[in-house]
């Protein structure tokens, strides 16, 4: 990991955890049960954001914990069996096809299609989703 993108992400967690603090005020605060439930909501999402973040920095180990993470093929493209350009061709996959990221390769995306195939294609080829 580059210094730069490093340092934005540590800057980006002292963020989210000054406004997990806030939240607990906001909390304290809160003159109805339902808005108090509504900022209860709020800090558990920003709890799940800081735990993402400290998966970025590497500080937590295993999967990323997050929601499953989807991406469109922007081409057709070549499903492999192995992360590099001469492993053994799974499949073709046509544009426009939706697939779930399980992991990353220097250039190259693990994914698994809906038919539950798994194999490597090349991280350029797609544009990820909100889940």
């Amino acid at each position: 990991m580059s210094t730069a993108f490093t340092d934005a992400v540590r800057r980006l967690l002292r963020i989210e955890q000054d406004l997990t603090l806030d939240y607990d005020d906001l909390v304290r605060r809160a003159p109805t049960l339902s808005q108090r439930a509504c900022l209860e909501r709020a800090r558990s999402l920003q709890q799940s954001q800081i735990t993402t973040l400290r998966w970025v920095l590497g500080e937590i180990s295993g999967p990323c914990p997050t929601r499953r993470l989807r991406a469109r093929i922007r081409v057709r493209i070549i499903v492999r069996e192995a992360a590099f350009p001469g492993a053994r061709i799974i499949r073709e996959v046509p544009a426009g096809e939706v697939v779930e990221v399980i992991g990353e390769e220097d250039r190259f995306t693990r994914v698994r299609l809906p038919d539950g195939t798994v194999g490597f294609v090349e991280e350029s080829a797609l544009d990820m989703m909100d889940s």
